[in-house]
C-alpha cells in the first residue's frame, strides 16, 4: 500500500523537469532561426505562449499554468529578471529559462535576440 500511496504522490509532485523540457522544445521551435524583428516580437511571444501552454496541458497534471516571456534584442548584455512567489513550496513551482540556454550562447546559432522565459505553476 505504501508503494502506491508513493506513487500518487511521485504523480502529482511538481514537474520541473517535464517544464523545462517543454520549455526548450518550444523556444526552440519558434526561435530556432529567427533573426531580431521588432515587429515580429509580438507575433513569437505569442506563438511560444500558445505552443508552451498546449504543450504544458498535454502533461494531464493538476496544474494551473502562467506564462510569461521577455525578448530583447541581444546587444552583449546578458538578459535576467527577478521572480518573486507565494505559494505552497511542496506542491507548486516556478521554472525560468533563458534562450538560447547559457551553456549554448557560444556555439548557438542564434545571435541576434535572447528571452527569458517563465512558468508558474500551481497545484489545484
Amino acid at each position: 500500500m505504501a508503494d502506491v500511496e508513493d506513487q500518487i504522490e511521485d504523480d502529482n509532485s511538481f514537474p520541473s523537469e517535464d517544464i523545462e523540457i517543454k520549455i526548450s522544445e518550444v523556444a526552440e521551435e519558434v526561435l530556432k532561426d529567427a533573426m531580431w524583428d521588432e515587429h515580429k516580437v509580438p507575433q513569437w511571444i505569442n506563438q511560444i505562449n500558445e505552443k508552451l501552454m498546449v504543450s504544458l496541458m498535454s502533461l494531464n497534471k493538476p496544474y494551473k499554468y502562467v506564462v510569461t516571456v521577455v525578448m530583447q534584442q541581444k546587444t552583449g548584455a546578458q538578459i535576467s529578471g527577478a521572480v518573486s512567489c507565494y505559494y505552497e513550496n511542496t506542491t507548486d513551482g516556478v521554472v525560468v529559462q533563458t534562450f538560447p540556454p547559457q551553456s549554448r550562447q557560444k556555439e548557438s546559432t542564434q545571435k541576434t535576440l535572447q528571452s527569458l522565459i517563465t512558468v508558474f505553476a500551481t497545484r489545484f
